[in-house]
């Protein structure tokens, strides 16, 4: 069984052994002790700790993609209601003509109200004629290219590797690259933190 306990802490790990690790992958650099086996260390909240402090705009992908799904959801939601209210109102001016034919009293259905019900709640538009039918289906083109406008897939950047990171903003503090390596991750952290907010602060 893993133990998170084997794995070294922001306070403890060097700047210097995070950049090892992301160059080579061995986890072996961000172990408290050497002679513990690699397949024994869960490094995986110390990672995670380290790149949420120092991704920048995580969040922001995180709230882009939600929107997207919800986008999606809700224009499939308003085809598969437009469409199984098209389909319920065809079957349903079929069948009262049948039942016309025999001398039977014309029914409505419940299921043609259900699907008007949420098409108002989903859209707003009231279905009464087949004009608000026609509003549906320019709702759903106007959802569609408010879609692809918004989230149209753009070449994907390759992001700053952790040298670049530290390099920068090593040189932005003017210490020294060479004699930095040995700096801990939470004063690196921290030292970040400094740094943006005095870029934010002058614009």
């Amino acid at each position: 069984m893993r133990k998170k306990s084997l794995a070294k802490t922001i306070h403890t790990l060097t700047i210097g052994e995070y950049s090892l690790y992301h160059r080579t992958a061995n986890i072996k650099h961000l172990k408290r002790f050497w002679w513990c086996p690699n397949w024994l260390v869960d490094v995986s909240d110390l990672v995670n700790e380290i790149d949420a402090e120092l991704g920048g705009g995580t969040n922001e992908k995180l709230q882009k993609e939600k929107h997207k799904l919800n986008s999606q959801y809700k224009i499939q939601k308003l085809i598969v209601l437009y469409q199984a209210l098209v389909n319920t109102l065809v079957h349903e001016t079929q069948v009262n003509i049948w039942r016309k034919e025999i001398g039977k009293p014309i029914k409505e259905s419940k299921n043609s109200k259900t699907y008007i019900d949420d098409l108002y709640d989903t859209c707003q538009i009231k279905i009464k004629s087949i004009d608000d039918l026609k509003r549906i289906i320019s709702e759903i083109e106007r959802r569609v290219d408010k879609f692809k406008e918004y989230f149209t897939d753009k070449p994907v950047e390759n992001g700053l590797t952790f040298d670049e990171l530290m390099m920068g903003y090593l040189s932005a503090s003017n210490q020294q690259i060479g004699t930095s390596y040995n700096m801990k991750m939470s004063h690196f952290i921290s030292l970040k933190k400094d740094i943006d907010k005095q870029v934010l602060k002058n614009g």
